[in-house]
Formats: structure tokens, C-alpha cells, sequence
């Protein structure tokens, strides 16, 4: 059984404080890297359940994102000019 929510991920980790499973993060381009780098500090702070799953989806040709020390990169999967990271607890 799933919950979907399609929103602005700071205005739910504000509104909630819940843990997710899977999260599904496919921001425009543009964004600026240290907000990617904040939702990511914000969602290895306690907001994922044992087990999670992480998917980012990021311009090929952009420049390397921090990302919390305990997230694992799983997979890096290239599909024309974007990337999709894939981290996941193990």
C-alpha cells in the first residue's frame, strides 16, 4: 500500500513529519545546486524509513552534488541529457 504526494518537497517536509519509503525528486534544471543539496541534508536528516530509496534526476551535464555521507549511491542511470542517481539504504 502507497501515498503519493505530488508537492513542493520543503513545503511537505514542513507540513509533515512523517518518514517515506521512496522519494522521487525531478526538479527543473535550473535549480540552483545548494537547494538540491539542502532537500537531500533535509530528507538524511530523519525523514526516511529503514529501507529507503532516493531518486534524483539531474541534467547530465551538471556539476557534482553533495549529497549526506549515508547515502549510498545504488545507480547512475544516463537516459540523453539527463541522469537519474538512484541511492538506497542498504
Amino acid at each position: 500500500r502507497a501515498t503519493v504526494r505530488k508537492s513542493e518537497v520543503v513545503t511537505f517536509l514542513d507540513r509533515t513529519d512523517g518518514t517515506a519509503d521512496v522519494v522521487f525528486l525531478d526538479p527543473p534544471y535550473d535549480t540552483p545546486i545548494q537547494q538540491i543539496e539542502h532537500v537531500l541534508a533535509l530528507l538524511g536528516g530523519n525523514r526516511l524509513s529503514p529501507g529507503w530509496t532516493v531518486a534524483l534526476t539531474r541534467p547530465k551535464r551538471s556539476s557534482n552534488i553533495v549529497i549526506p555521507v549515508h547515502f549510498p549511491p545504488a545507480r547512475r542511470l544516463a537516459y540523453g541529457d539527463s541522469l537519474v542517481l538512484v541511492y538506497r539504504e542498504v
